[in-house]
């Protein structure tokens, strides 16, 4: 498989949805985060989650602000399937 294997591809990328939905920011991998467009709204880690450990004692003020970026995130992916829907919809002239 490529990069991060079966689990990382195809298991994995399955909890971001549900994630989202529930605005819980995630703790993923940096490359992967960037791939979806969630660096700003998860908790990042490249090749050792020692940087998390920081997470324990992180202040309810740092971790809404994830949330709220969370839902900006939301927001803009809703706003691009509404445009993506209606332009399928739209027969051109």
């Amino acid at each position: 498989d490529s990069y991060g294997g079966w689990f990382y591809n195809h298991r994995l990328t399955g909890s971001i949805p549900i994630a989202i939905n529930f605005n819980i920011p995630l703790v993923i991998e940096e490359k992967l985060a960037t791939i979806y467009g969630l660096e700003n709204c998860s908790f990042c880690y490249q090749d050792t989650l020692e940087p998390l450990i920081g997470l324990i004692t992180i202040s309810k003020d740092d971790y809404y602000v994830k949330i709220l970026e969370l839902v900006k995130y939301k927001r803009k992916i809703t706003k691009q399937n509404e445009m993506n829907f209606v332009n399928l919809c739209v027969k051109p002239a």
